[in-house]
């Protein structure tokens, strides 16, 4: 009698096993979705440290140009739209009412 209680535990421990591996096996593909859409919605909302705003006075406007270039690409910022966005957050008063 216990060598059969014991193979009926092995049964039901294996069949258990099985169903486990089953279902984590058939999460693998929707989970990876999941974090694949986490991830390209963290990457909308990259947080960039602010740059200081385009003084003429104190350099020429590739050189700043080249430097706002600089620090998009290491905070991540790819998107036109984002670029721009902060961009004129960062302007100064007095060159953001030249624009409006």
């Amino acid at each position: 009698m216990g060598d059969e209680f014991s193979k009926i535990l092995k049964n039901i421990l294996k069949s258990q096993q099985e169903q486990t591996e089953a279902f984590i096996k058939s999460q693998s593909l929707p989970m990876a979705k999941l974090v694949d859409s986490v991830a390209h919605m963290v990457s909308k909302i990259t947080v960039a440290p602010s740059f200081e705003s385009y003084q003429p006075s104190k350099e020429p406007f590739p050189g700043y140009k080249s430097r706002l270039e600089q620090h998009f690409s290491a905070c991540s910022v790819i998107d036109q739209g984002d670029k721009k966005s902060k961009i004129l957050a960062w302007l100064v008063s007095e060159t953001y009412s030249i624009l409006g």
